[in-house]
């Protein structure tokens, strides 16, 4: 039989061992903390999720004046304790038809793409995260005419590589469009490499944009982006088009799918979707 010190060290060596078990596992998951109730009120009920390689499940919520982002890693079950994203107080604008975006690169870099009231309505912002969502890079405009032209209805991409790509409608073109009826905007779109800081170069794609329909964007099959949008052609006519890119910053012209002839000199709103698959596109 154990005498009564035996048997003391004995349950304190057990005791330890399970602390030190505890902590490594804790330690696997760099320490989060998680919470059932994320104590925040999304704006206008949007949010957006998105999964990492890893699996864990990351979400973006749009308060007010802050931006907040939250992982989990039970499938959502529970939350990590919220970080806010902008380091400065900022009048959020979020909407289900402009909802921010989350994507996290395969390089585990967590990009993120929102909205705030600045000098034009719905400003875009891009920032990202590579220390597993502690901290965020300084917020960058994604236009360089953000002071005069307005920009909305974002799009975010990465690729394997880990590019960001980033589409938005754009009216600093919109003189040029007026000859199609109101309603006509410019899509723009800007790459942001892996390494260093993101350069924001804002490059010209097409305009003939219907301005209130979302356009859907994906990779084709080579890994290279493919733009879905509701265009805007003679006489006010709005149908669907393909923009795809086909090598570097090289892109085919637009390519009209639908023939619909929707004739009408309002907006549908509802813009396409579009995926494909290892054989075809599911339009």
């Amino acid at each position: 039989m154990l005498n009564n010190k035996t048997a003391h060290s004995l349950t304190t060596f057990i005791y330890l061992l399970g602390i030190l078990i505890l902590s490594g596992c804790q330690a696997t998951e760099k320490n989060i903390k998680t919470t059932t109730s994320l104590q925040l009120t999304p704006l206008n009920a949007s949010q957006s999720v998105s999964f990492s390689p890893d699996g864990k499940l990351w979400r973006l919520t749009p308060t007010k004046q802050a931006m907040y982002v939250d992982v989990s890693i039970d499938s959502g079950k529970t939350f990590s304790l919220p970080v806010q994203v902008n380091s400065f107080e900022q009048k959020i604008s979020a909407w289900p038809e402009n909802p921010p975006a989350i994507e996290i690169s395969p390089s585990g870099r967590i990009n993120i793409l929102y909205y705030a009231d600045e000098n034009q309505k719905s400003t875009s912002f891009f920032t990202y995260s590579d220390d597993n969502g502690q901290t965020f890079s300084s917020p960058s405009l994604i236009s360089d005419h953000a002071q005069s032209a307005m920009h909305y209805m974002d799009k975010m991409l990465v690729d394997k590589e880990n590019n960001v790509y980033l589409f938005w409608h754009d009216t600093r073109h919109e003189s040029h469009n007026k000859e199609l009826g109101n309603g006509v905007l410019s899509i723009y779109y800007s790459i942001i490499k892996p390494s260093g800081n993101p350069e924001l170069n804002n490059t010209f794609l097409s305009n003939g944009i219907c301005s209130c329909c979302r356009t859907a964007t994906t990779f084709s099959n080579n890994g290279k982006p493919v733009v879905f949008a509701r265009m805007v052609y003679k006489d006010g006519v709005r149908d669907h088009a393909l923009i795809r890119m086909i090598d570097d910053d090289t892109w085919l012209k637009p390519q009209r799918v639908t023939n619909d002839n929707w004739d009408v000199e309002a907006c549908p709103e509802h813009g396409p979707s579009i995926s494909i698959d290892d054989k075809i596109a599911a339009i």
